[in-house]
């Protein structure tokens, strides 16, 4: 499974998550790049560490493709894709669908 582009594209495109309990608290921001359907995403972590938080801060970087790239790299590796669903459903992905499921069998 990946993200779609819409995800990458419209959801993740400057967002910013935060949560928060008593032993971790979290501020997660996300920064387009410059490559296509690529994302920053600037974490910082609060951890508790007796009566004191202790902060930690990553930075990843994502990206994804369009569905037709994927469907291409599977069948150049020799398998034949058999179905595509989307978002932990069996239904097709439609445009505002956030993941992509592939079901493929190697040939």
């Amino acid at each position: 499974d990946v993200h779609s582009v819409y995800k990458m594209d419209v959801l993740f495109r400057d967002a910013v998550f935060a949560d928060q309990d008593e032993d971790l608290s979290y501020i997660w921001t996300c920064h387009p790049l410059d490559r296509p359907h690529s994302v920053g995403h600037e974490l910082t972590f609060f951890v508790r560490r007796g009566e004191w938080y202790e902060r930690y801060d990553e930075w990843h970087e994502q990206r994804t493709f369009e569905r037709a790239a994927y469907e291409q790299w599977l069948d150049d590796a020799g398998f034949d894709v058999l179905e595509v669903t989307a978002d932990f459903t069996d239904e097709p992905p439609a445009e505002t669908s956030e993941r992509w499921f592939f079901v493929a069998r190697r040939r």
